[in-house]
């Protein structure tokens, strides 16, 4: 008796460690064991519980694992987010944006995540990107833009820091098609700008700061000889 006693034991013992098992593995890796972040209509700066420092840009959202400091992965799941990440060589920093994984130890980058368009731009230190098999390192100054027809990786120089205006309070161009600077303008500021379609490849080189939009298209006109046109909410720059 005393046997078969002890072997009740023994199950009930053993469905219980099981059970505690499965419980902690669903709050581990469940739907549950990430916390969301979303920022709303203004930037948003948070301190990760590893110390890593992310600001989100308007509207952008993420989630990040519950018990982060051993498990640091994170999602992506819209917008744009710059992230400053504390260095951690035993707990590499894991980002799943779209189809892509984003892996780092401590470095400074910025990840843009639209309509399945994902863009990575580096600051410092190295990001490691993978795409299915495909894998790659990106360096300080080098971006990579993922698409859905994307199948091999390939990196370039980045031309501009027009991506992290929202963390500088900047927006820096380098000779930069006119057209990918009013992108950002109509970003930042919620409005709604279009070009001419003569002026909309001309190169643009300055540095505006994220303050007036009326004095920045005043720059703008200025230094590329433009006039603007405004009809309700909408303003056309064109030539004179």
């Amino acid at each position: 008796k005393r046997f078969w006693s002890t072997l009740g034991w023994l199950k009930v013992a053993a469905i219980l460690l099981i059970t505690v098992g499965i419980w902690f593995t669903y709050n581990w890796l469940g739907p549950n064991s990430f916390t969301s972040l979303q920022a709303r209509n203004q930037i948003h700066t948070e301190i990760l519980p590893d110390g890593s420092v992310i600001t989100l840009n308007k509207e952008a959202k993420i989630s990040y694992a519950r018990y982060f400091k051993n498990n640091r992965k994170l999602k992506v799941e819209n917008g744009d987010v710059f992230f400053e990440v504390a260095k951690d060589k035993a707990h590499p920093f894991v980002i799943d944006v779209d189809r892509v994984t984003v892996e780092v130890v401590g470095t400074a980058f910025n990840i843009s995540q639209a309509n399945h368009v994902t863009e990575v731009n580096v600051e410092s230190g190295i990001v490691k990107v993978k795409l299915g098999q495909s894998e790659i390192k990106l360096y300080k100054g080098e971006k990579i833009t993922i698409n859905g027809k994307t199948k091999k990786l390939a990196k370039v120089q980045s031309q501009d820091q027009l991506y992290n205006y929202y963390k500088t309070g900047l927006i820096q161009s380098n000779n930069t098609p006119l057209s990918k600077l009013i992108q950002t303008l109509n970003k930042a500021y919620g409005s709604n700008i279009t070009l001419e379609a003569a002026v909309i490849d001309s190169g643009i080189t300055t540095t505006i700061k994220i303050e007036s939009l009326e004095r920045n298209l005043k720059l703008i006109c200025l230094t590329m000889n433009l006039k603007q046109t405004r009809s309700g909410n909408h303003i056309l720059l064109s030539n004179p």
